[in-house]
């Protein structure tokens, strides 16, 4: 666990001076795996994990709160990063000669403009945003979510399921694909919930939860580990045989999956909503711009 001392101490607070928000988004999720596999390397109890892991966090957390209290920068201050920047040719020419009240003529208008906004006045924006398109985000979060959800159980299952050739327990591997969506994936976006109350760009803030998840998921070694922890704690056992290939029967798998790729076609997941916000479009657009990517 060496490794992990320069990541905690320097990696993680030097990425939250650079985006205060990767605190609650990254941090969470971060501390999760760290206390699951100090649990898991030294058989230490719940209590003595826990208090390594918030020592580990400890400088993160540290970070977070210096730039909370570090206050709001004025037009003055803004006029001077823009500047630096303008130095660097991050930004185009004559576009920091502007007076500061006018800085989102700037490259980077998301960027500048919010910094000055005390925490009730974007809090305000947002809510003011938000309302005007919730019905196209109560449809397409749990939407995604509860996609994510079904593919990643079917695919953690299949995982444990091939570690697992000699002996596996299909009702206790179904069980803990609901603990594992629940642990890495529910925490984290509830510990994530506050920046949805301070910036509107939901597309940005759900697709970085559900990457996390996702990788942490097919990654194997974690969810490996701890399911064998977990059969050995309970005692659990059966022929790898016996046990079905899919958590649902086959049809509904297939029905399921099916349902969700035509959804990958027409659902689009925005960065942001401010006036209109469109969620479905056509499959068409989606095929057009793969092959502009190529």
């Amino acid at each position: 666990m060496g490794w992990l001392v320069p990541v905690a101490v320097i990696l993680l607070p030097a990425i939250i001076l650079v985006h205060e928000g990767s605190f609650l988004l990254f941090v969470p999720l971060h501390a999760l795996i760290t206390l699951t596999v100090l649990r898991m390397k030294a058989a230490r109890g719940f209590t003595r994990a826990a208090l390594w892991t918030g020592l580990l966090y400890l400088p993160a957390a540290l970070a977070f709160g210096a730039v909370y209290l570090s206050g709001t920068p004025g037009y003055t201050t803004l006029l001077g990063i823009c500047e630096k920047w303008a130095a660097l040719g991050a930004l185009r020419e004559n576009t920091c000669i502007l007076p500061p009240e006018k800085l989102s003529g700037s490259t980077l208008p998301g960027s500048f403009i919010p910094m000055q906004w005390s925490l009730a006045k974007i809090a305000s924006i947002t809510r003011v945003f938000i309302s005007m398109n919730w019905k196209a985000w109560i449809v397409i979060l749990p939407t995604l979510g509860i996609s994510l959800w079904y593919l990643v159980r079917q695919a953690l299952y299949s995982i444990l399921r091939s570690r697992n050739p000699q002996s596996f327990p299909a009702q206790a591997a179904r069980r803990y694909t609901g603990v594992f969506f629940g642990k890495y994936f529910l925490v984290p976006l509830l510990f994530a919930l506050p920046i949805y109350f301070t910036a509107w760009d939901y597309g940005r803030w759900f697709t970085v939860t559900c990457i996390n998840f996702t990788l942490l998921a097919v990654s194997a070694n974690l969810p490996c580990r701890e399911f064998a922890l977990r059969k050995q704690a309970a005692g659990a056992g059966s022929a790898a045989a016996g046990a079905p290939g899919h958590l649902d029967h086959r049809l509904v798998f297939y029905g399921v999956s099916v349902l969700i790729c035509i959804l990958a076609l027409v659902l689009w997941l925005p960065h942001y909503c401010l006036f209109s916000c469109e969620i479905i479009q056509s499959p068409l657009r989606f095929f057009s711009h793969a092959f502009v990517a190529r």
